[in-house]
């Protein structure tokens, strides 16, 4: 298994999941624990539709 965890370097989520974050609490799930995953596993974490990490940021106006 460790393995297969060494060959990954980069978590990516989905834009469809970013866009659902304003009004589905699924997808608000689905991106906060995509994020904590990659953090446990030290791997850079890319979420398409969002420009820089304020837009993940649960401060940030988008952010539920």
């Amino acid at each position: 298994m460790e393995d297969r965890v060494s060959a990954l370097d980069t978590i990516k989520i989905d834009q469809s999941f970013v866009i659902a974050m304003t009004d589905k609490a699924a997808s608000v799930a689905i991106v906060q624990l995509t994020i904590e995953l990659g953090h446990r596993l030290q791997l850079e974490i890319v979420a398409e539709g969002v420009e820089n990490r304020i837009g993940l940021e649960p401060s940030h106006p988008t952010w539920l």
